[in-house]
């Protein structure tokens, strides 16, 4: 499908050099053991990103041996909507803060296949197939949850993944590198200082 989506990150692909070895392949970068990436069918760059606030919260948990036996981030998602923005603060309650990558569905699909191991259902990435804040789940991987968050800032759709099911996620800190990685991405989308992203990683244990 060649229809655009806005990928909803919030874990370790805040950070675009991260992000962009699931489309290209490749090495991925600060992995403490060498990992790669199979990369997209089209490896093409996002057409557009921007930050975004995203309701509910982050958790880490279970345990990656890619990042170090560590913990990784899942969102525990709430409503209201996601919030478009270009400045961390606010009043809002519980929000994550993301970065939204226009991509098309295939990418987004070849994502979510990365992440959990094993190729999406047919369609089953089709945003028209998916009510505004409804979900679909895609079978086993810690990713397999999608869910559709609404509307982008030029009415793509939003796009994300997570766990199906966060209460049951055994709980774990994240590994030093992951945190590191994380923390590039906040300051890279938002701008926060080395001590603003630490700050909001810890709040998310």
């Amino acid at each position: 499908m060649s229809g655009l989506v806005w990928y909803a990150a919030y874990g370790s692909n805040l950070w675009s050099a991260r992000f962009l070895t699931y489309l290209t392949g490749g090495p991925v970068p600060l992995s403490p053991t060498g990992r790669m990436q199979a990369g997209a069918r089209d490896p093409s760059p996002p057409r557009a990103h921007e930050p975004v606030r995203l309701p509910g919260r982050i958790l880490f948990g279970r345990s990656s041996s890619g990042w170090g036996e560590g913990g990784v981030a899942f969102l525990d998602p709430m409503a209201p909507d996601p919030v478009p923005g270009d400045k961390a603060g606010g009043d809002g309650g519980d929000q994550v803060l993301g970065r939204l990558w226009l991509i098309t569905v295939d990418q987004f699909a070849d994502v979510a296949s990365q992440e959990n191991g094993h190729p999406l259902p047919a369609g089953a990435a089709d945003p028209a197939a998916l009510e505004p804040g409804g979900h679909v789940d895609v079978g086993p991987g810690w990713y397999g949850r999608l869910l559709h968050m609404g509307a982008g800032p030029d009415g793509h759709p939003i796009l994300t993944f997570t766990c199906p099911d966060p209460a049951a996620v055994p709980r774990r800190a994240a590994h030093a590198t992951y945190r590191e990685v994380i923390a590039r991405g906040l300051i890279e989308t938002w701008s926060l200082t080395a001590a603003e992203a630490a700050a909001y990683i810890d709040a998310s244990h």
